[in-house]
C-alpha cells in the first residue's frame, strides 16, 4: 500500500481528536511507527505532527524514551484555566464589537439548543452537551476575529480535560454555566465590551473546579490499575 502525503495535516487532527476524547489517555504511549501503519503513512508526517503537538503542550517528547501524551497535574490544570480566563474573555470583549447578525444569531440558536438537551437529559446529554458548549465558544472566537488569538485559544481547549469538564459538573454548575451564556450573548448584542468580557472570564474561572475534580477521578482510576 502507497504511504500517502499528510498535505492536510490528517494525522495532526486525528491525534488531536483522540487526545481531546480521552482515546489517548495522559501517559499514553506514542510509537511513531505503530502510528504511521494505522494511519496509513510514513513516519514523517507522524514525527512532524508529534512536534507540532509537543510545542502546544499536549504532547511530551523524551530523548530515548519517546512521545507521550502530556499528564496534567493540579498546578497545569490552575495555569490552563487562568490563561483560558484572559484569552476567552479578551475573545468577548473583541467580539461585542462584531456586527455579524448571523453568528450572533447562531449563538442563540446554539443556546436554545443546549438548554433543551439539559431539561431532556437522554443518555449520552453531557456529550452533547459538550459539543454545543465547543461550538458556542468557537463562535464567539470567530467573532473576535483574529487568527491568532483563534489559533491560541484552541490550543488550550483541546485538552482532554477541558473537554470533558461537563462530567464533573453538578446540576448548579449547569445553570450556572447557562446563566452565562445568556448574559455573554446580551453582553455581545449591547456592544458592552466591559461586561462581556467581566462574564466570560468568570464563566471559564467558574468552570474550574470541575476540571480539578476530572483531574482527581482520572487519578484515582490510574492509582487503582
Amino acid at each position: 500500500m502507497a504511504k500517502y502525503v499528510d498535505a492536510n495535516g490528517l494525522v495532526y487532527k486525528s491525534l488531536v481528536e483522540r487526545i481531546s476524547d480521552g482515546s489517548l489517555a495522559p501517559g499514553a504511549k506514542l510509537r511513531e511507527g505503530a502510528i504511521a501503519e494505522e494511519l496509513g503513512t510514513s513516519r514523517t508526517p507522524v514525527r512532524e505532527a508529534l512536534r507540532t503537538l509537543a510545542a502546544e503542550g499536549l504532547v511530551e517528547i523524551e530523548q530515548n524514551r519517546g512521545a507521550t501524551v502530556r499528564a496534567w497535574t493540579h498546578e497545569q490544570i490552575l495555569e490552563t484555566y487562568g490563561m483560558r480566563a484572559v484569552l476567552q474573555g479578551y475573545a468577548a470583549r473583541l467580539a461585542s464589537r462584531s456586527t455579524d447578525a448571523a453568528r450572533l444569531e447562531r449563538l442563540d440558536e446554539l443556546q436554545d439548543q443546549m438548554e433543551r438537551v439539559i431539561f431532556d437529559r437522554e443518555p449520552g446529554y453531557l456529550d452533547d452537551l459538550a459539543e454545543l458548549n465547543d461550538d458556542f465558544h468557537h463562535v464567539i472566537v470567530q467573532m473576535a476575529n483574529s487568527a491568532i488569538l483563534e489559533n491560541i485559544i484552541n490550543t488550550l481547549t483541546s485538552v482532554a480535560m477541558v473537554g470533558r469538564t461537563f462530567r464533573g459538573f453538578e446540576n448548579e454548575d449547569l445553570q450556572r454555566s447557562m446563566m452565562h451564556h445568556r448574559d455573554i450573548i446580551r453582553g455581545i448584542r449591547a456592544h458592552d465590551a466591559e461586561f462581556t468580557e467581566a462574564v466570560m472570564t468568570s464563566h471559564i474561572l467558574a468552570a474550574r473546579p470541575a476540571a480539578l475534580a476530572m483531574l482527581r477521578r482520572v487519578d484515582t482510576v490510574d492509582s487503582a490499575d
